[in-house]
């Protein structure tokens, strides 16, 4: 009894087993298309950076569409790249990435550690002055890491700030808050990366969200670096890290790369099972849905051996053994039915 429950719990607290088979998993489907305009008599090679798999969510498919193209995946400073390439290529060109995952079965975010300290850039001029006039109340103000990165966060997107504007510029946009951010914290030692993400929700045209981290020591730390958000929101998939460009071209141009995201419901129990059959480890590895259908039927009615016994013994001590003698053939026929 105590193995049996013991199994139960850990299938369903652990391995997240569907209670029933009509329970509904969510499915993301996430389509990238790449459009540009191939030059003329020039090979083409075109490389976008794609989510790591296994972070997160579980991957069940992912799918390179292109025509005529040699597709290759490698791993690019920690980030997983494709490279689509053709010796030949005319006209308007269109690459296609989907991916399909679903959170069932994910395993952690992985925690691997990152640096924790960089040399501080050479600063001139005003651009130094600036920068101290700005880390001088971000000091006093903070504890931590966590805390002065907030700090930073909240002071540079104070754009009527003198100092601000002058580190700014005449650009206000995301990258160049998130460049100006990333100034301050390299002047303090603090090491800092830009993370591009993309929201898990219904969408039609959808481009990359920028979030700043930084490690602390014992994790990673998340910032939005407009509103100082911390904490990256569940419904977020990591994209790609670093300051380099999502997608780079070689004999095109005018390329453009445009993102829908769509939700579908599948069954808990076909999943675990279309899982089972990628060889990820899940709950049907051991059960009765491995064994031919003779078995399982045999299976069940060994299973329910023992809880029919129970049933008439405890049917006889509530009645008496006199009684139950007239009805016990009926109570093991229920009992076993």
């Amino acid at each position: 009894l105590l193995l049996g429950g013991g199994s139960i719990a850990y299938q369903l607290l652990v391995q997240n087993v569907p209670l029933s088979q009509d329970e509904k998993d969510p499915v993301w489907v996430v389509d990238a298309q790449v459009s540009f305009s191939a030059k003329a008599n020039k090979p083409v090679k075109v490389r976008m950076f794609v989510p790591p798999l296994g972070v997160g969510y579980t991957t069940l498919n992912e799918s390179f569409i292109s025509n005529n193209y040699g597709v290759n995946v490698n791993v690019e400073k920690g980030n997983r790249q494709v490279t689509w390439s053709s010796r030949r290529a005319e006209g308007n060109q269109y690459l296609y990435y989907r991916l399909m995952l679903t959170p069932r079965y994910a395993d952690a975010p992985e925690n691997d550690p990152g640096p924790q300290f960089r040399p501080a850039p050479t600063l001139d001029g005003p651009d130094k002055l600036a920068a101290d006039a700005l880390l001088e109340p971000i000091r006093q103000h903070s504890a931590d890491v966590e805390t002065f990165i907030s700090e930073t966060i909240k002071r540079v997107n104070e754009l009527e700030n003198d100092n601000v504007q002058l580190l700014l510029g005449s650009d206000v946009s995301p990258e160049n808050r998130a460049n100006v951010i990333d100034l301050l914290l390299a002047v303090a030692h603090i090491p800092a990366e830009p993370v591009h993400t993309l929201r898990l929700a219904e969408s039609q045209e959808q481009q990359p969200e920028l979030w700043l981290r930084s490690f602390n020591g014992k994790k990673w730390l998340y910032f939005n670096p407009l509103n100082g958000q911390q904490g990256l929101p569940e419904d977020r998939l990591v994209w790609w890290s670093g300051p380099g460009p999502l997608l780079n071209i070689e004999g095109g141009k005018s390329a453009d790369v445009s993102f829908s995201v769509h939700e579908n419901e599948m069954s808990a129990l076909q999943l675990a099972q279309s899982l089972r059959l990628k060889d990820v480890s899940s709950f049907i590895d051991f059960s009765l849905y491995e064994l031919p259908l003779p078995a399982q039927q045999l299976y069940r009615i060994l299973v329910m051996i023992p809880v029919g016994v129970m049933l008439v013994l405890f049917i006889r001590s509530l009645i008496g053994m006199e009684t139950l003698g007239t009805f016990t053939p009926v109570l093991i026929a229920l009992a076993f039915r």
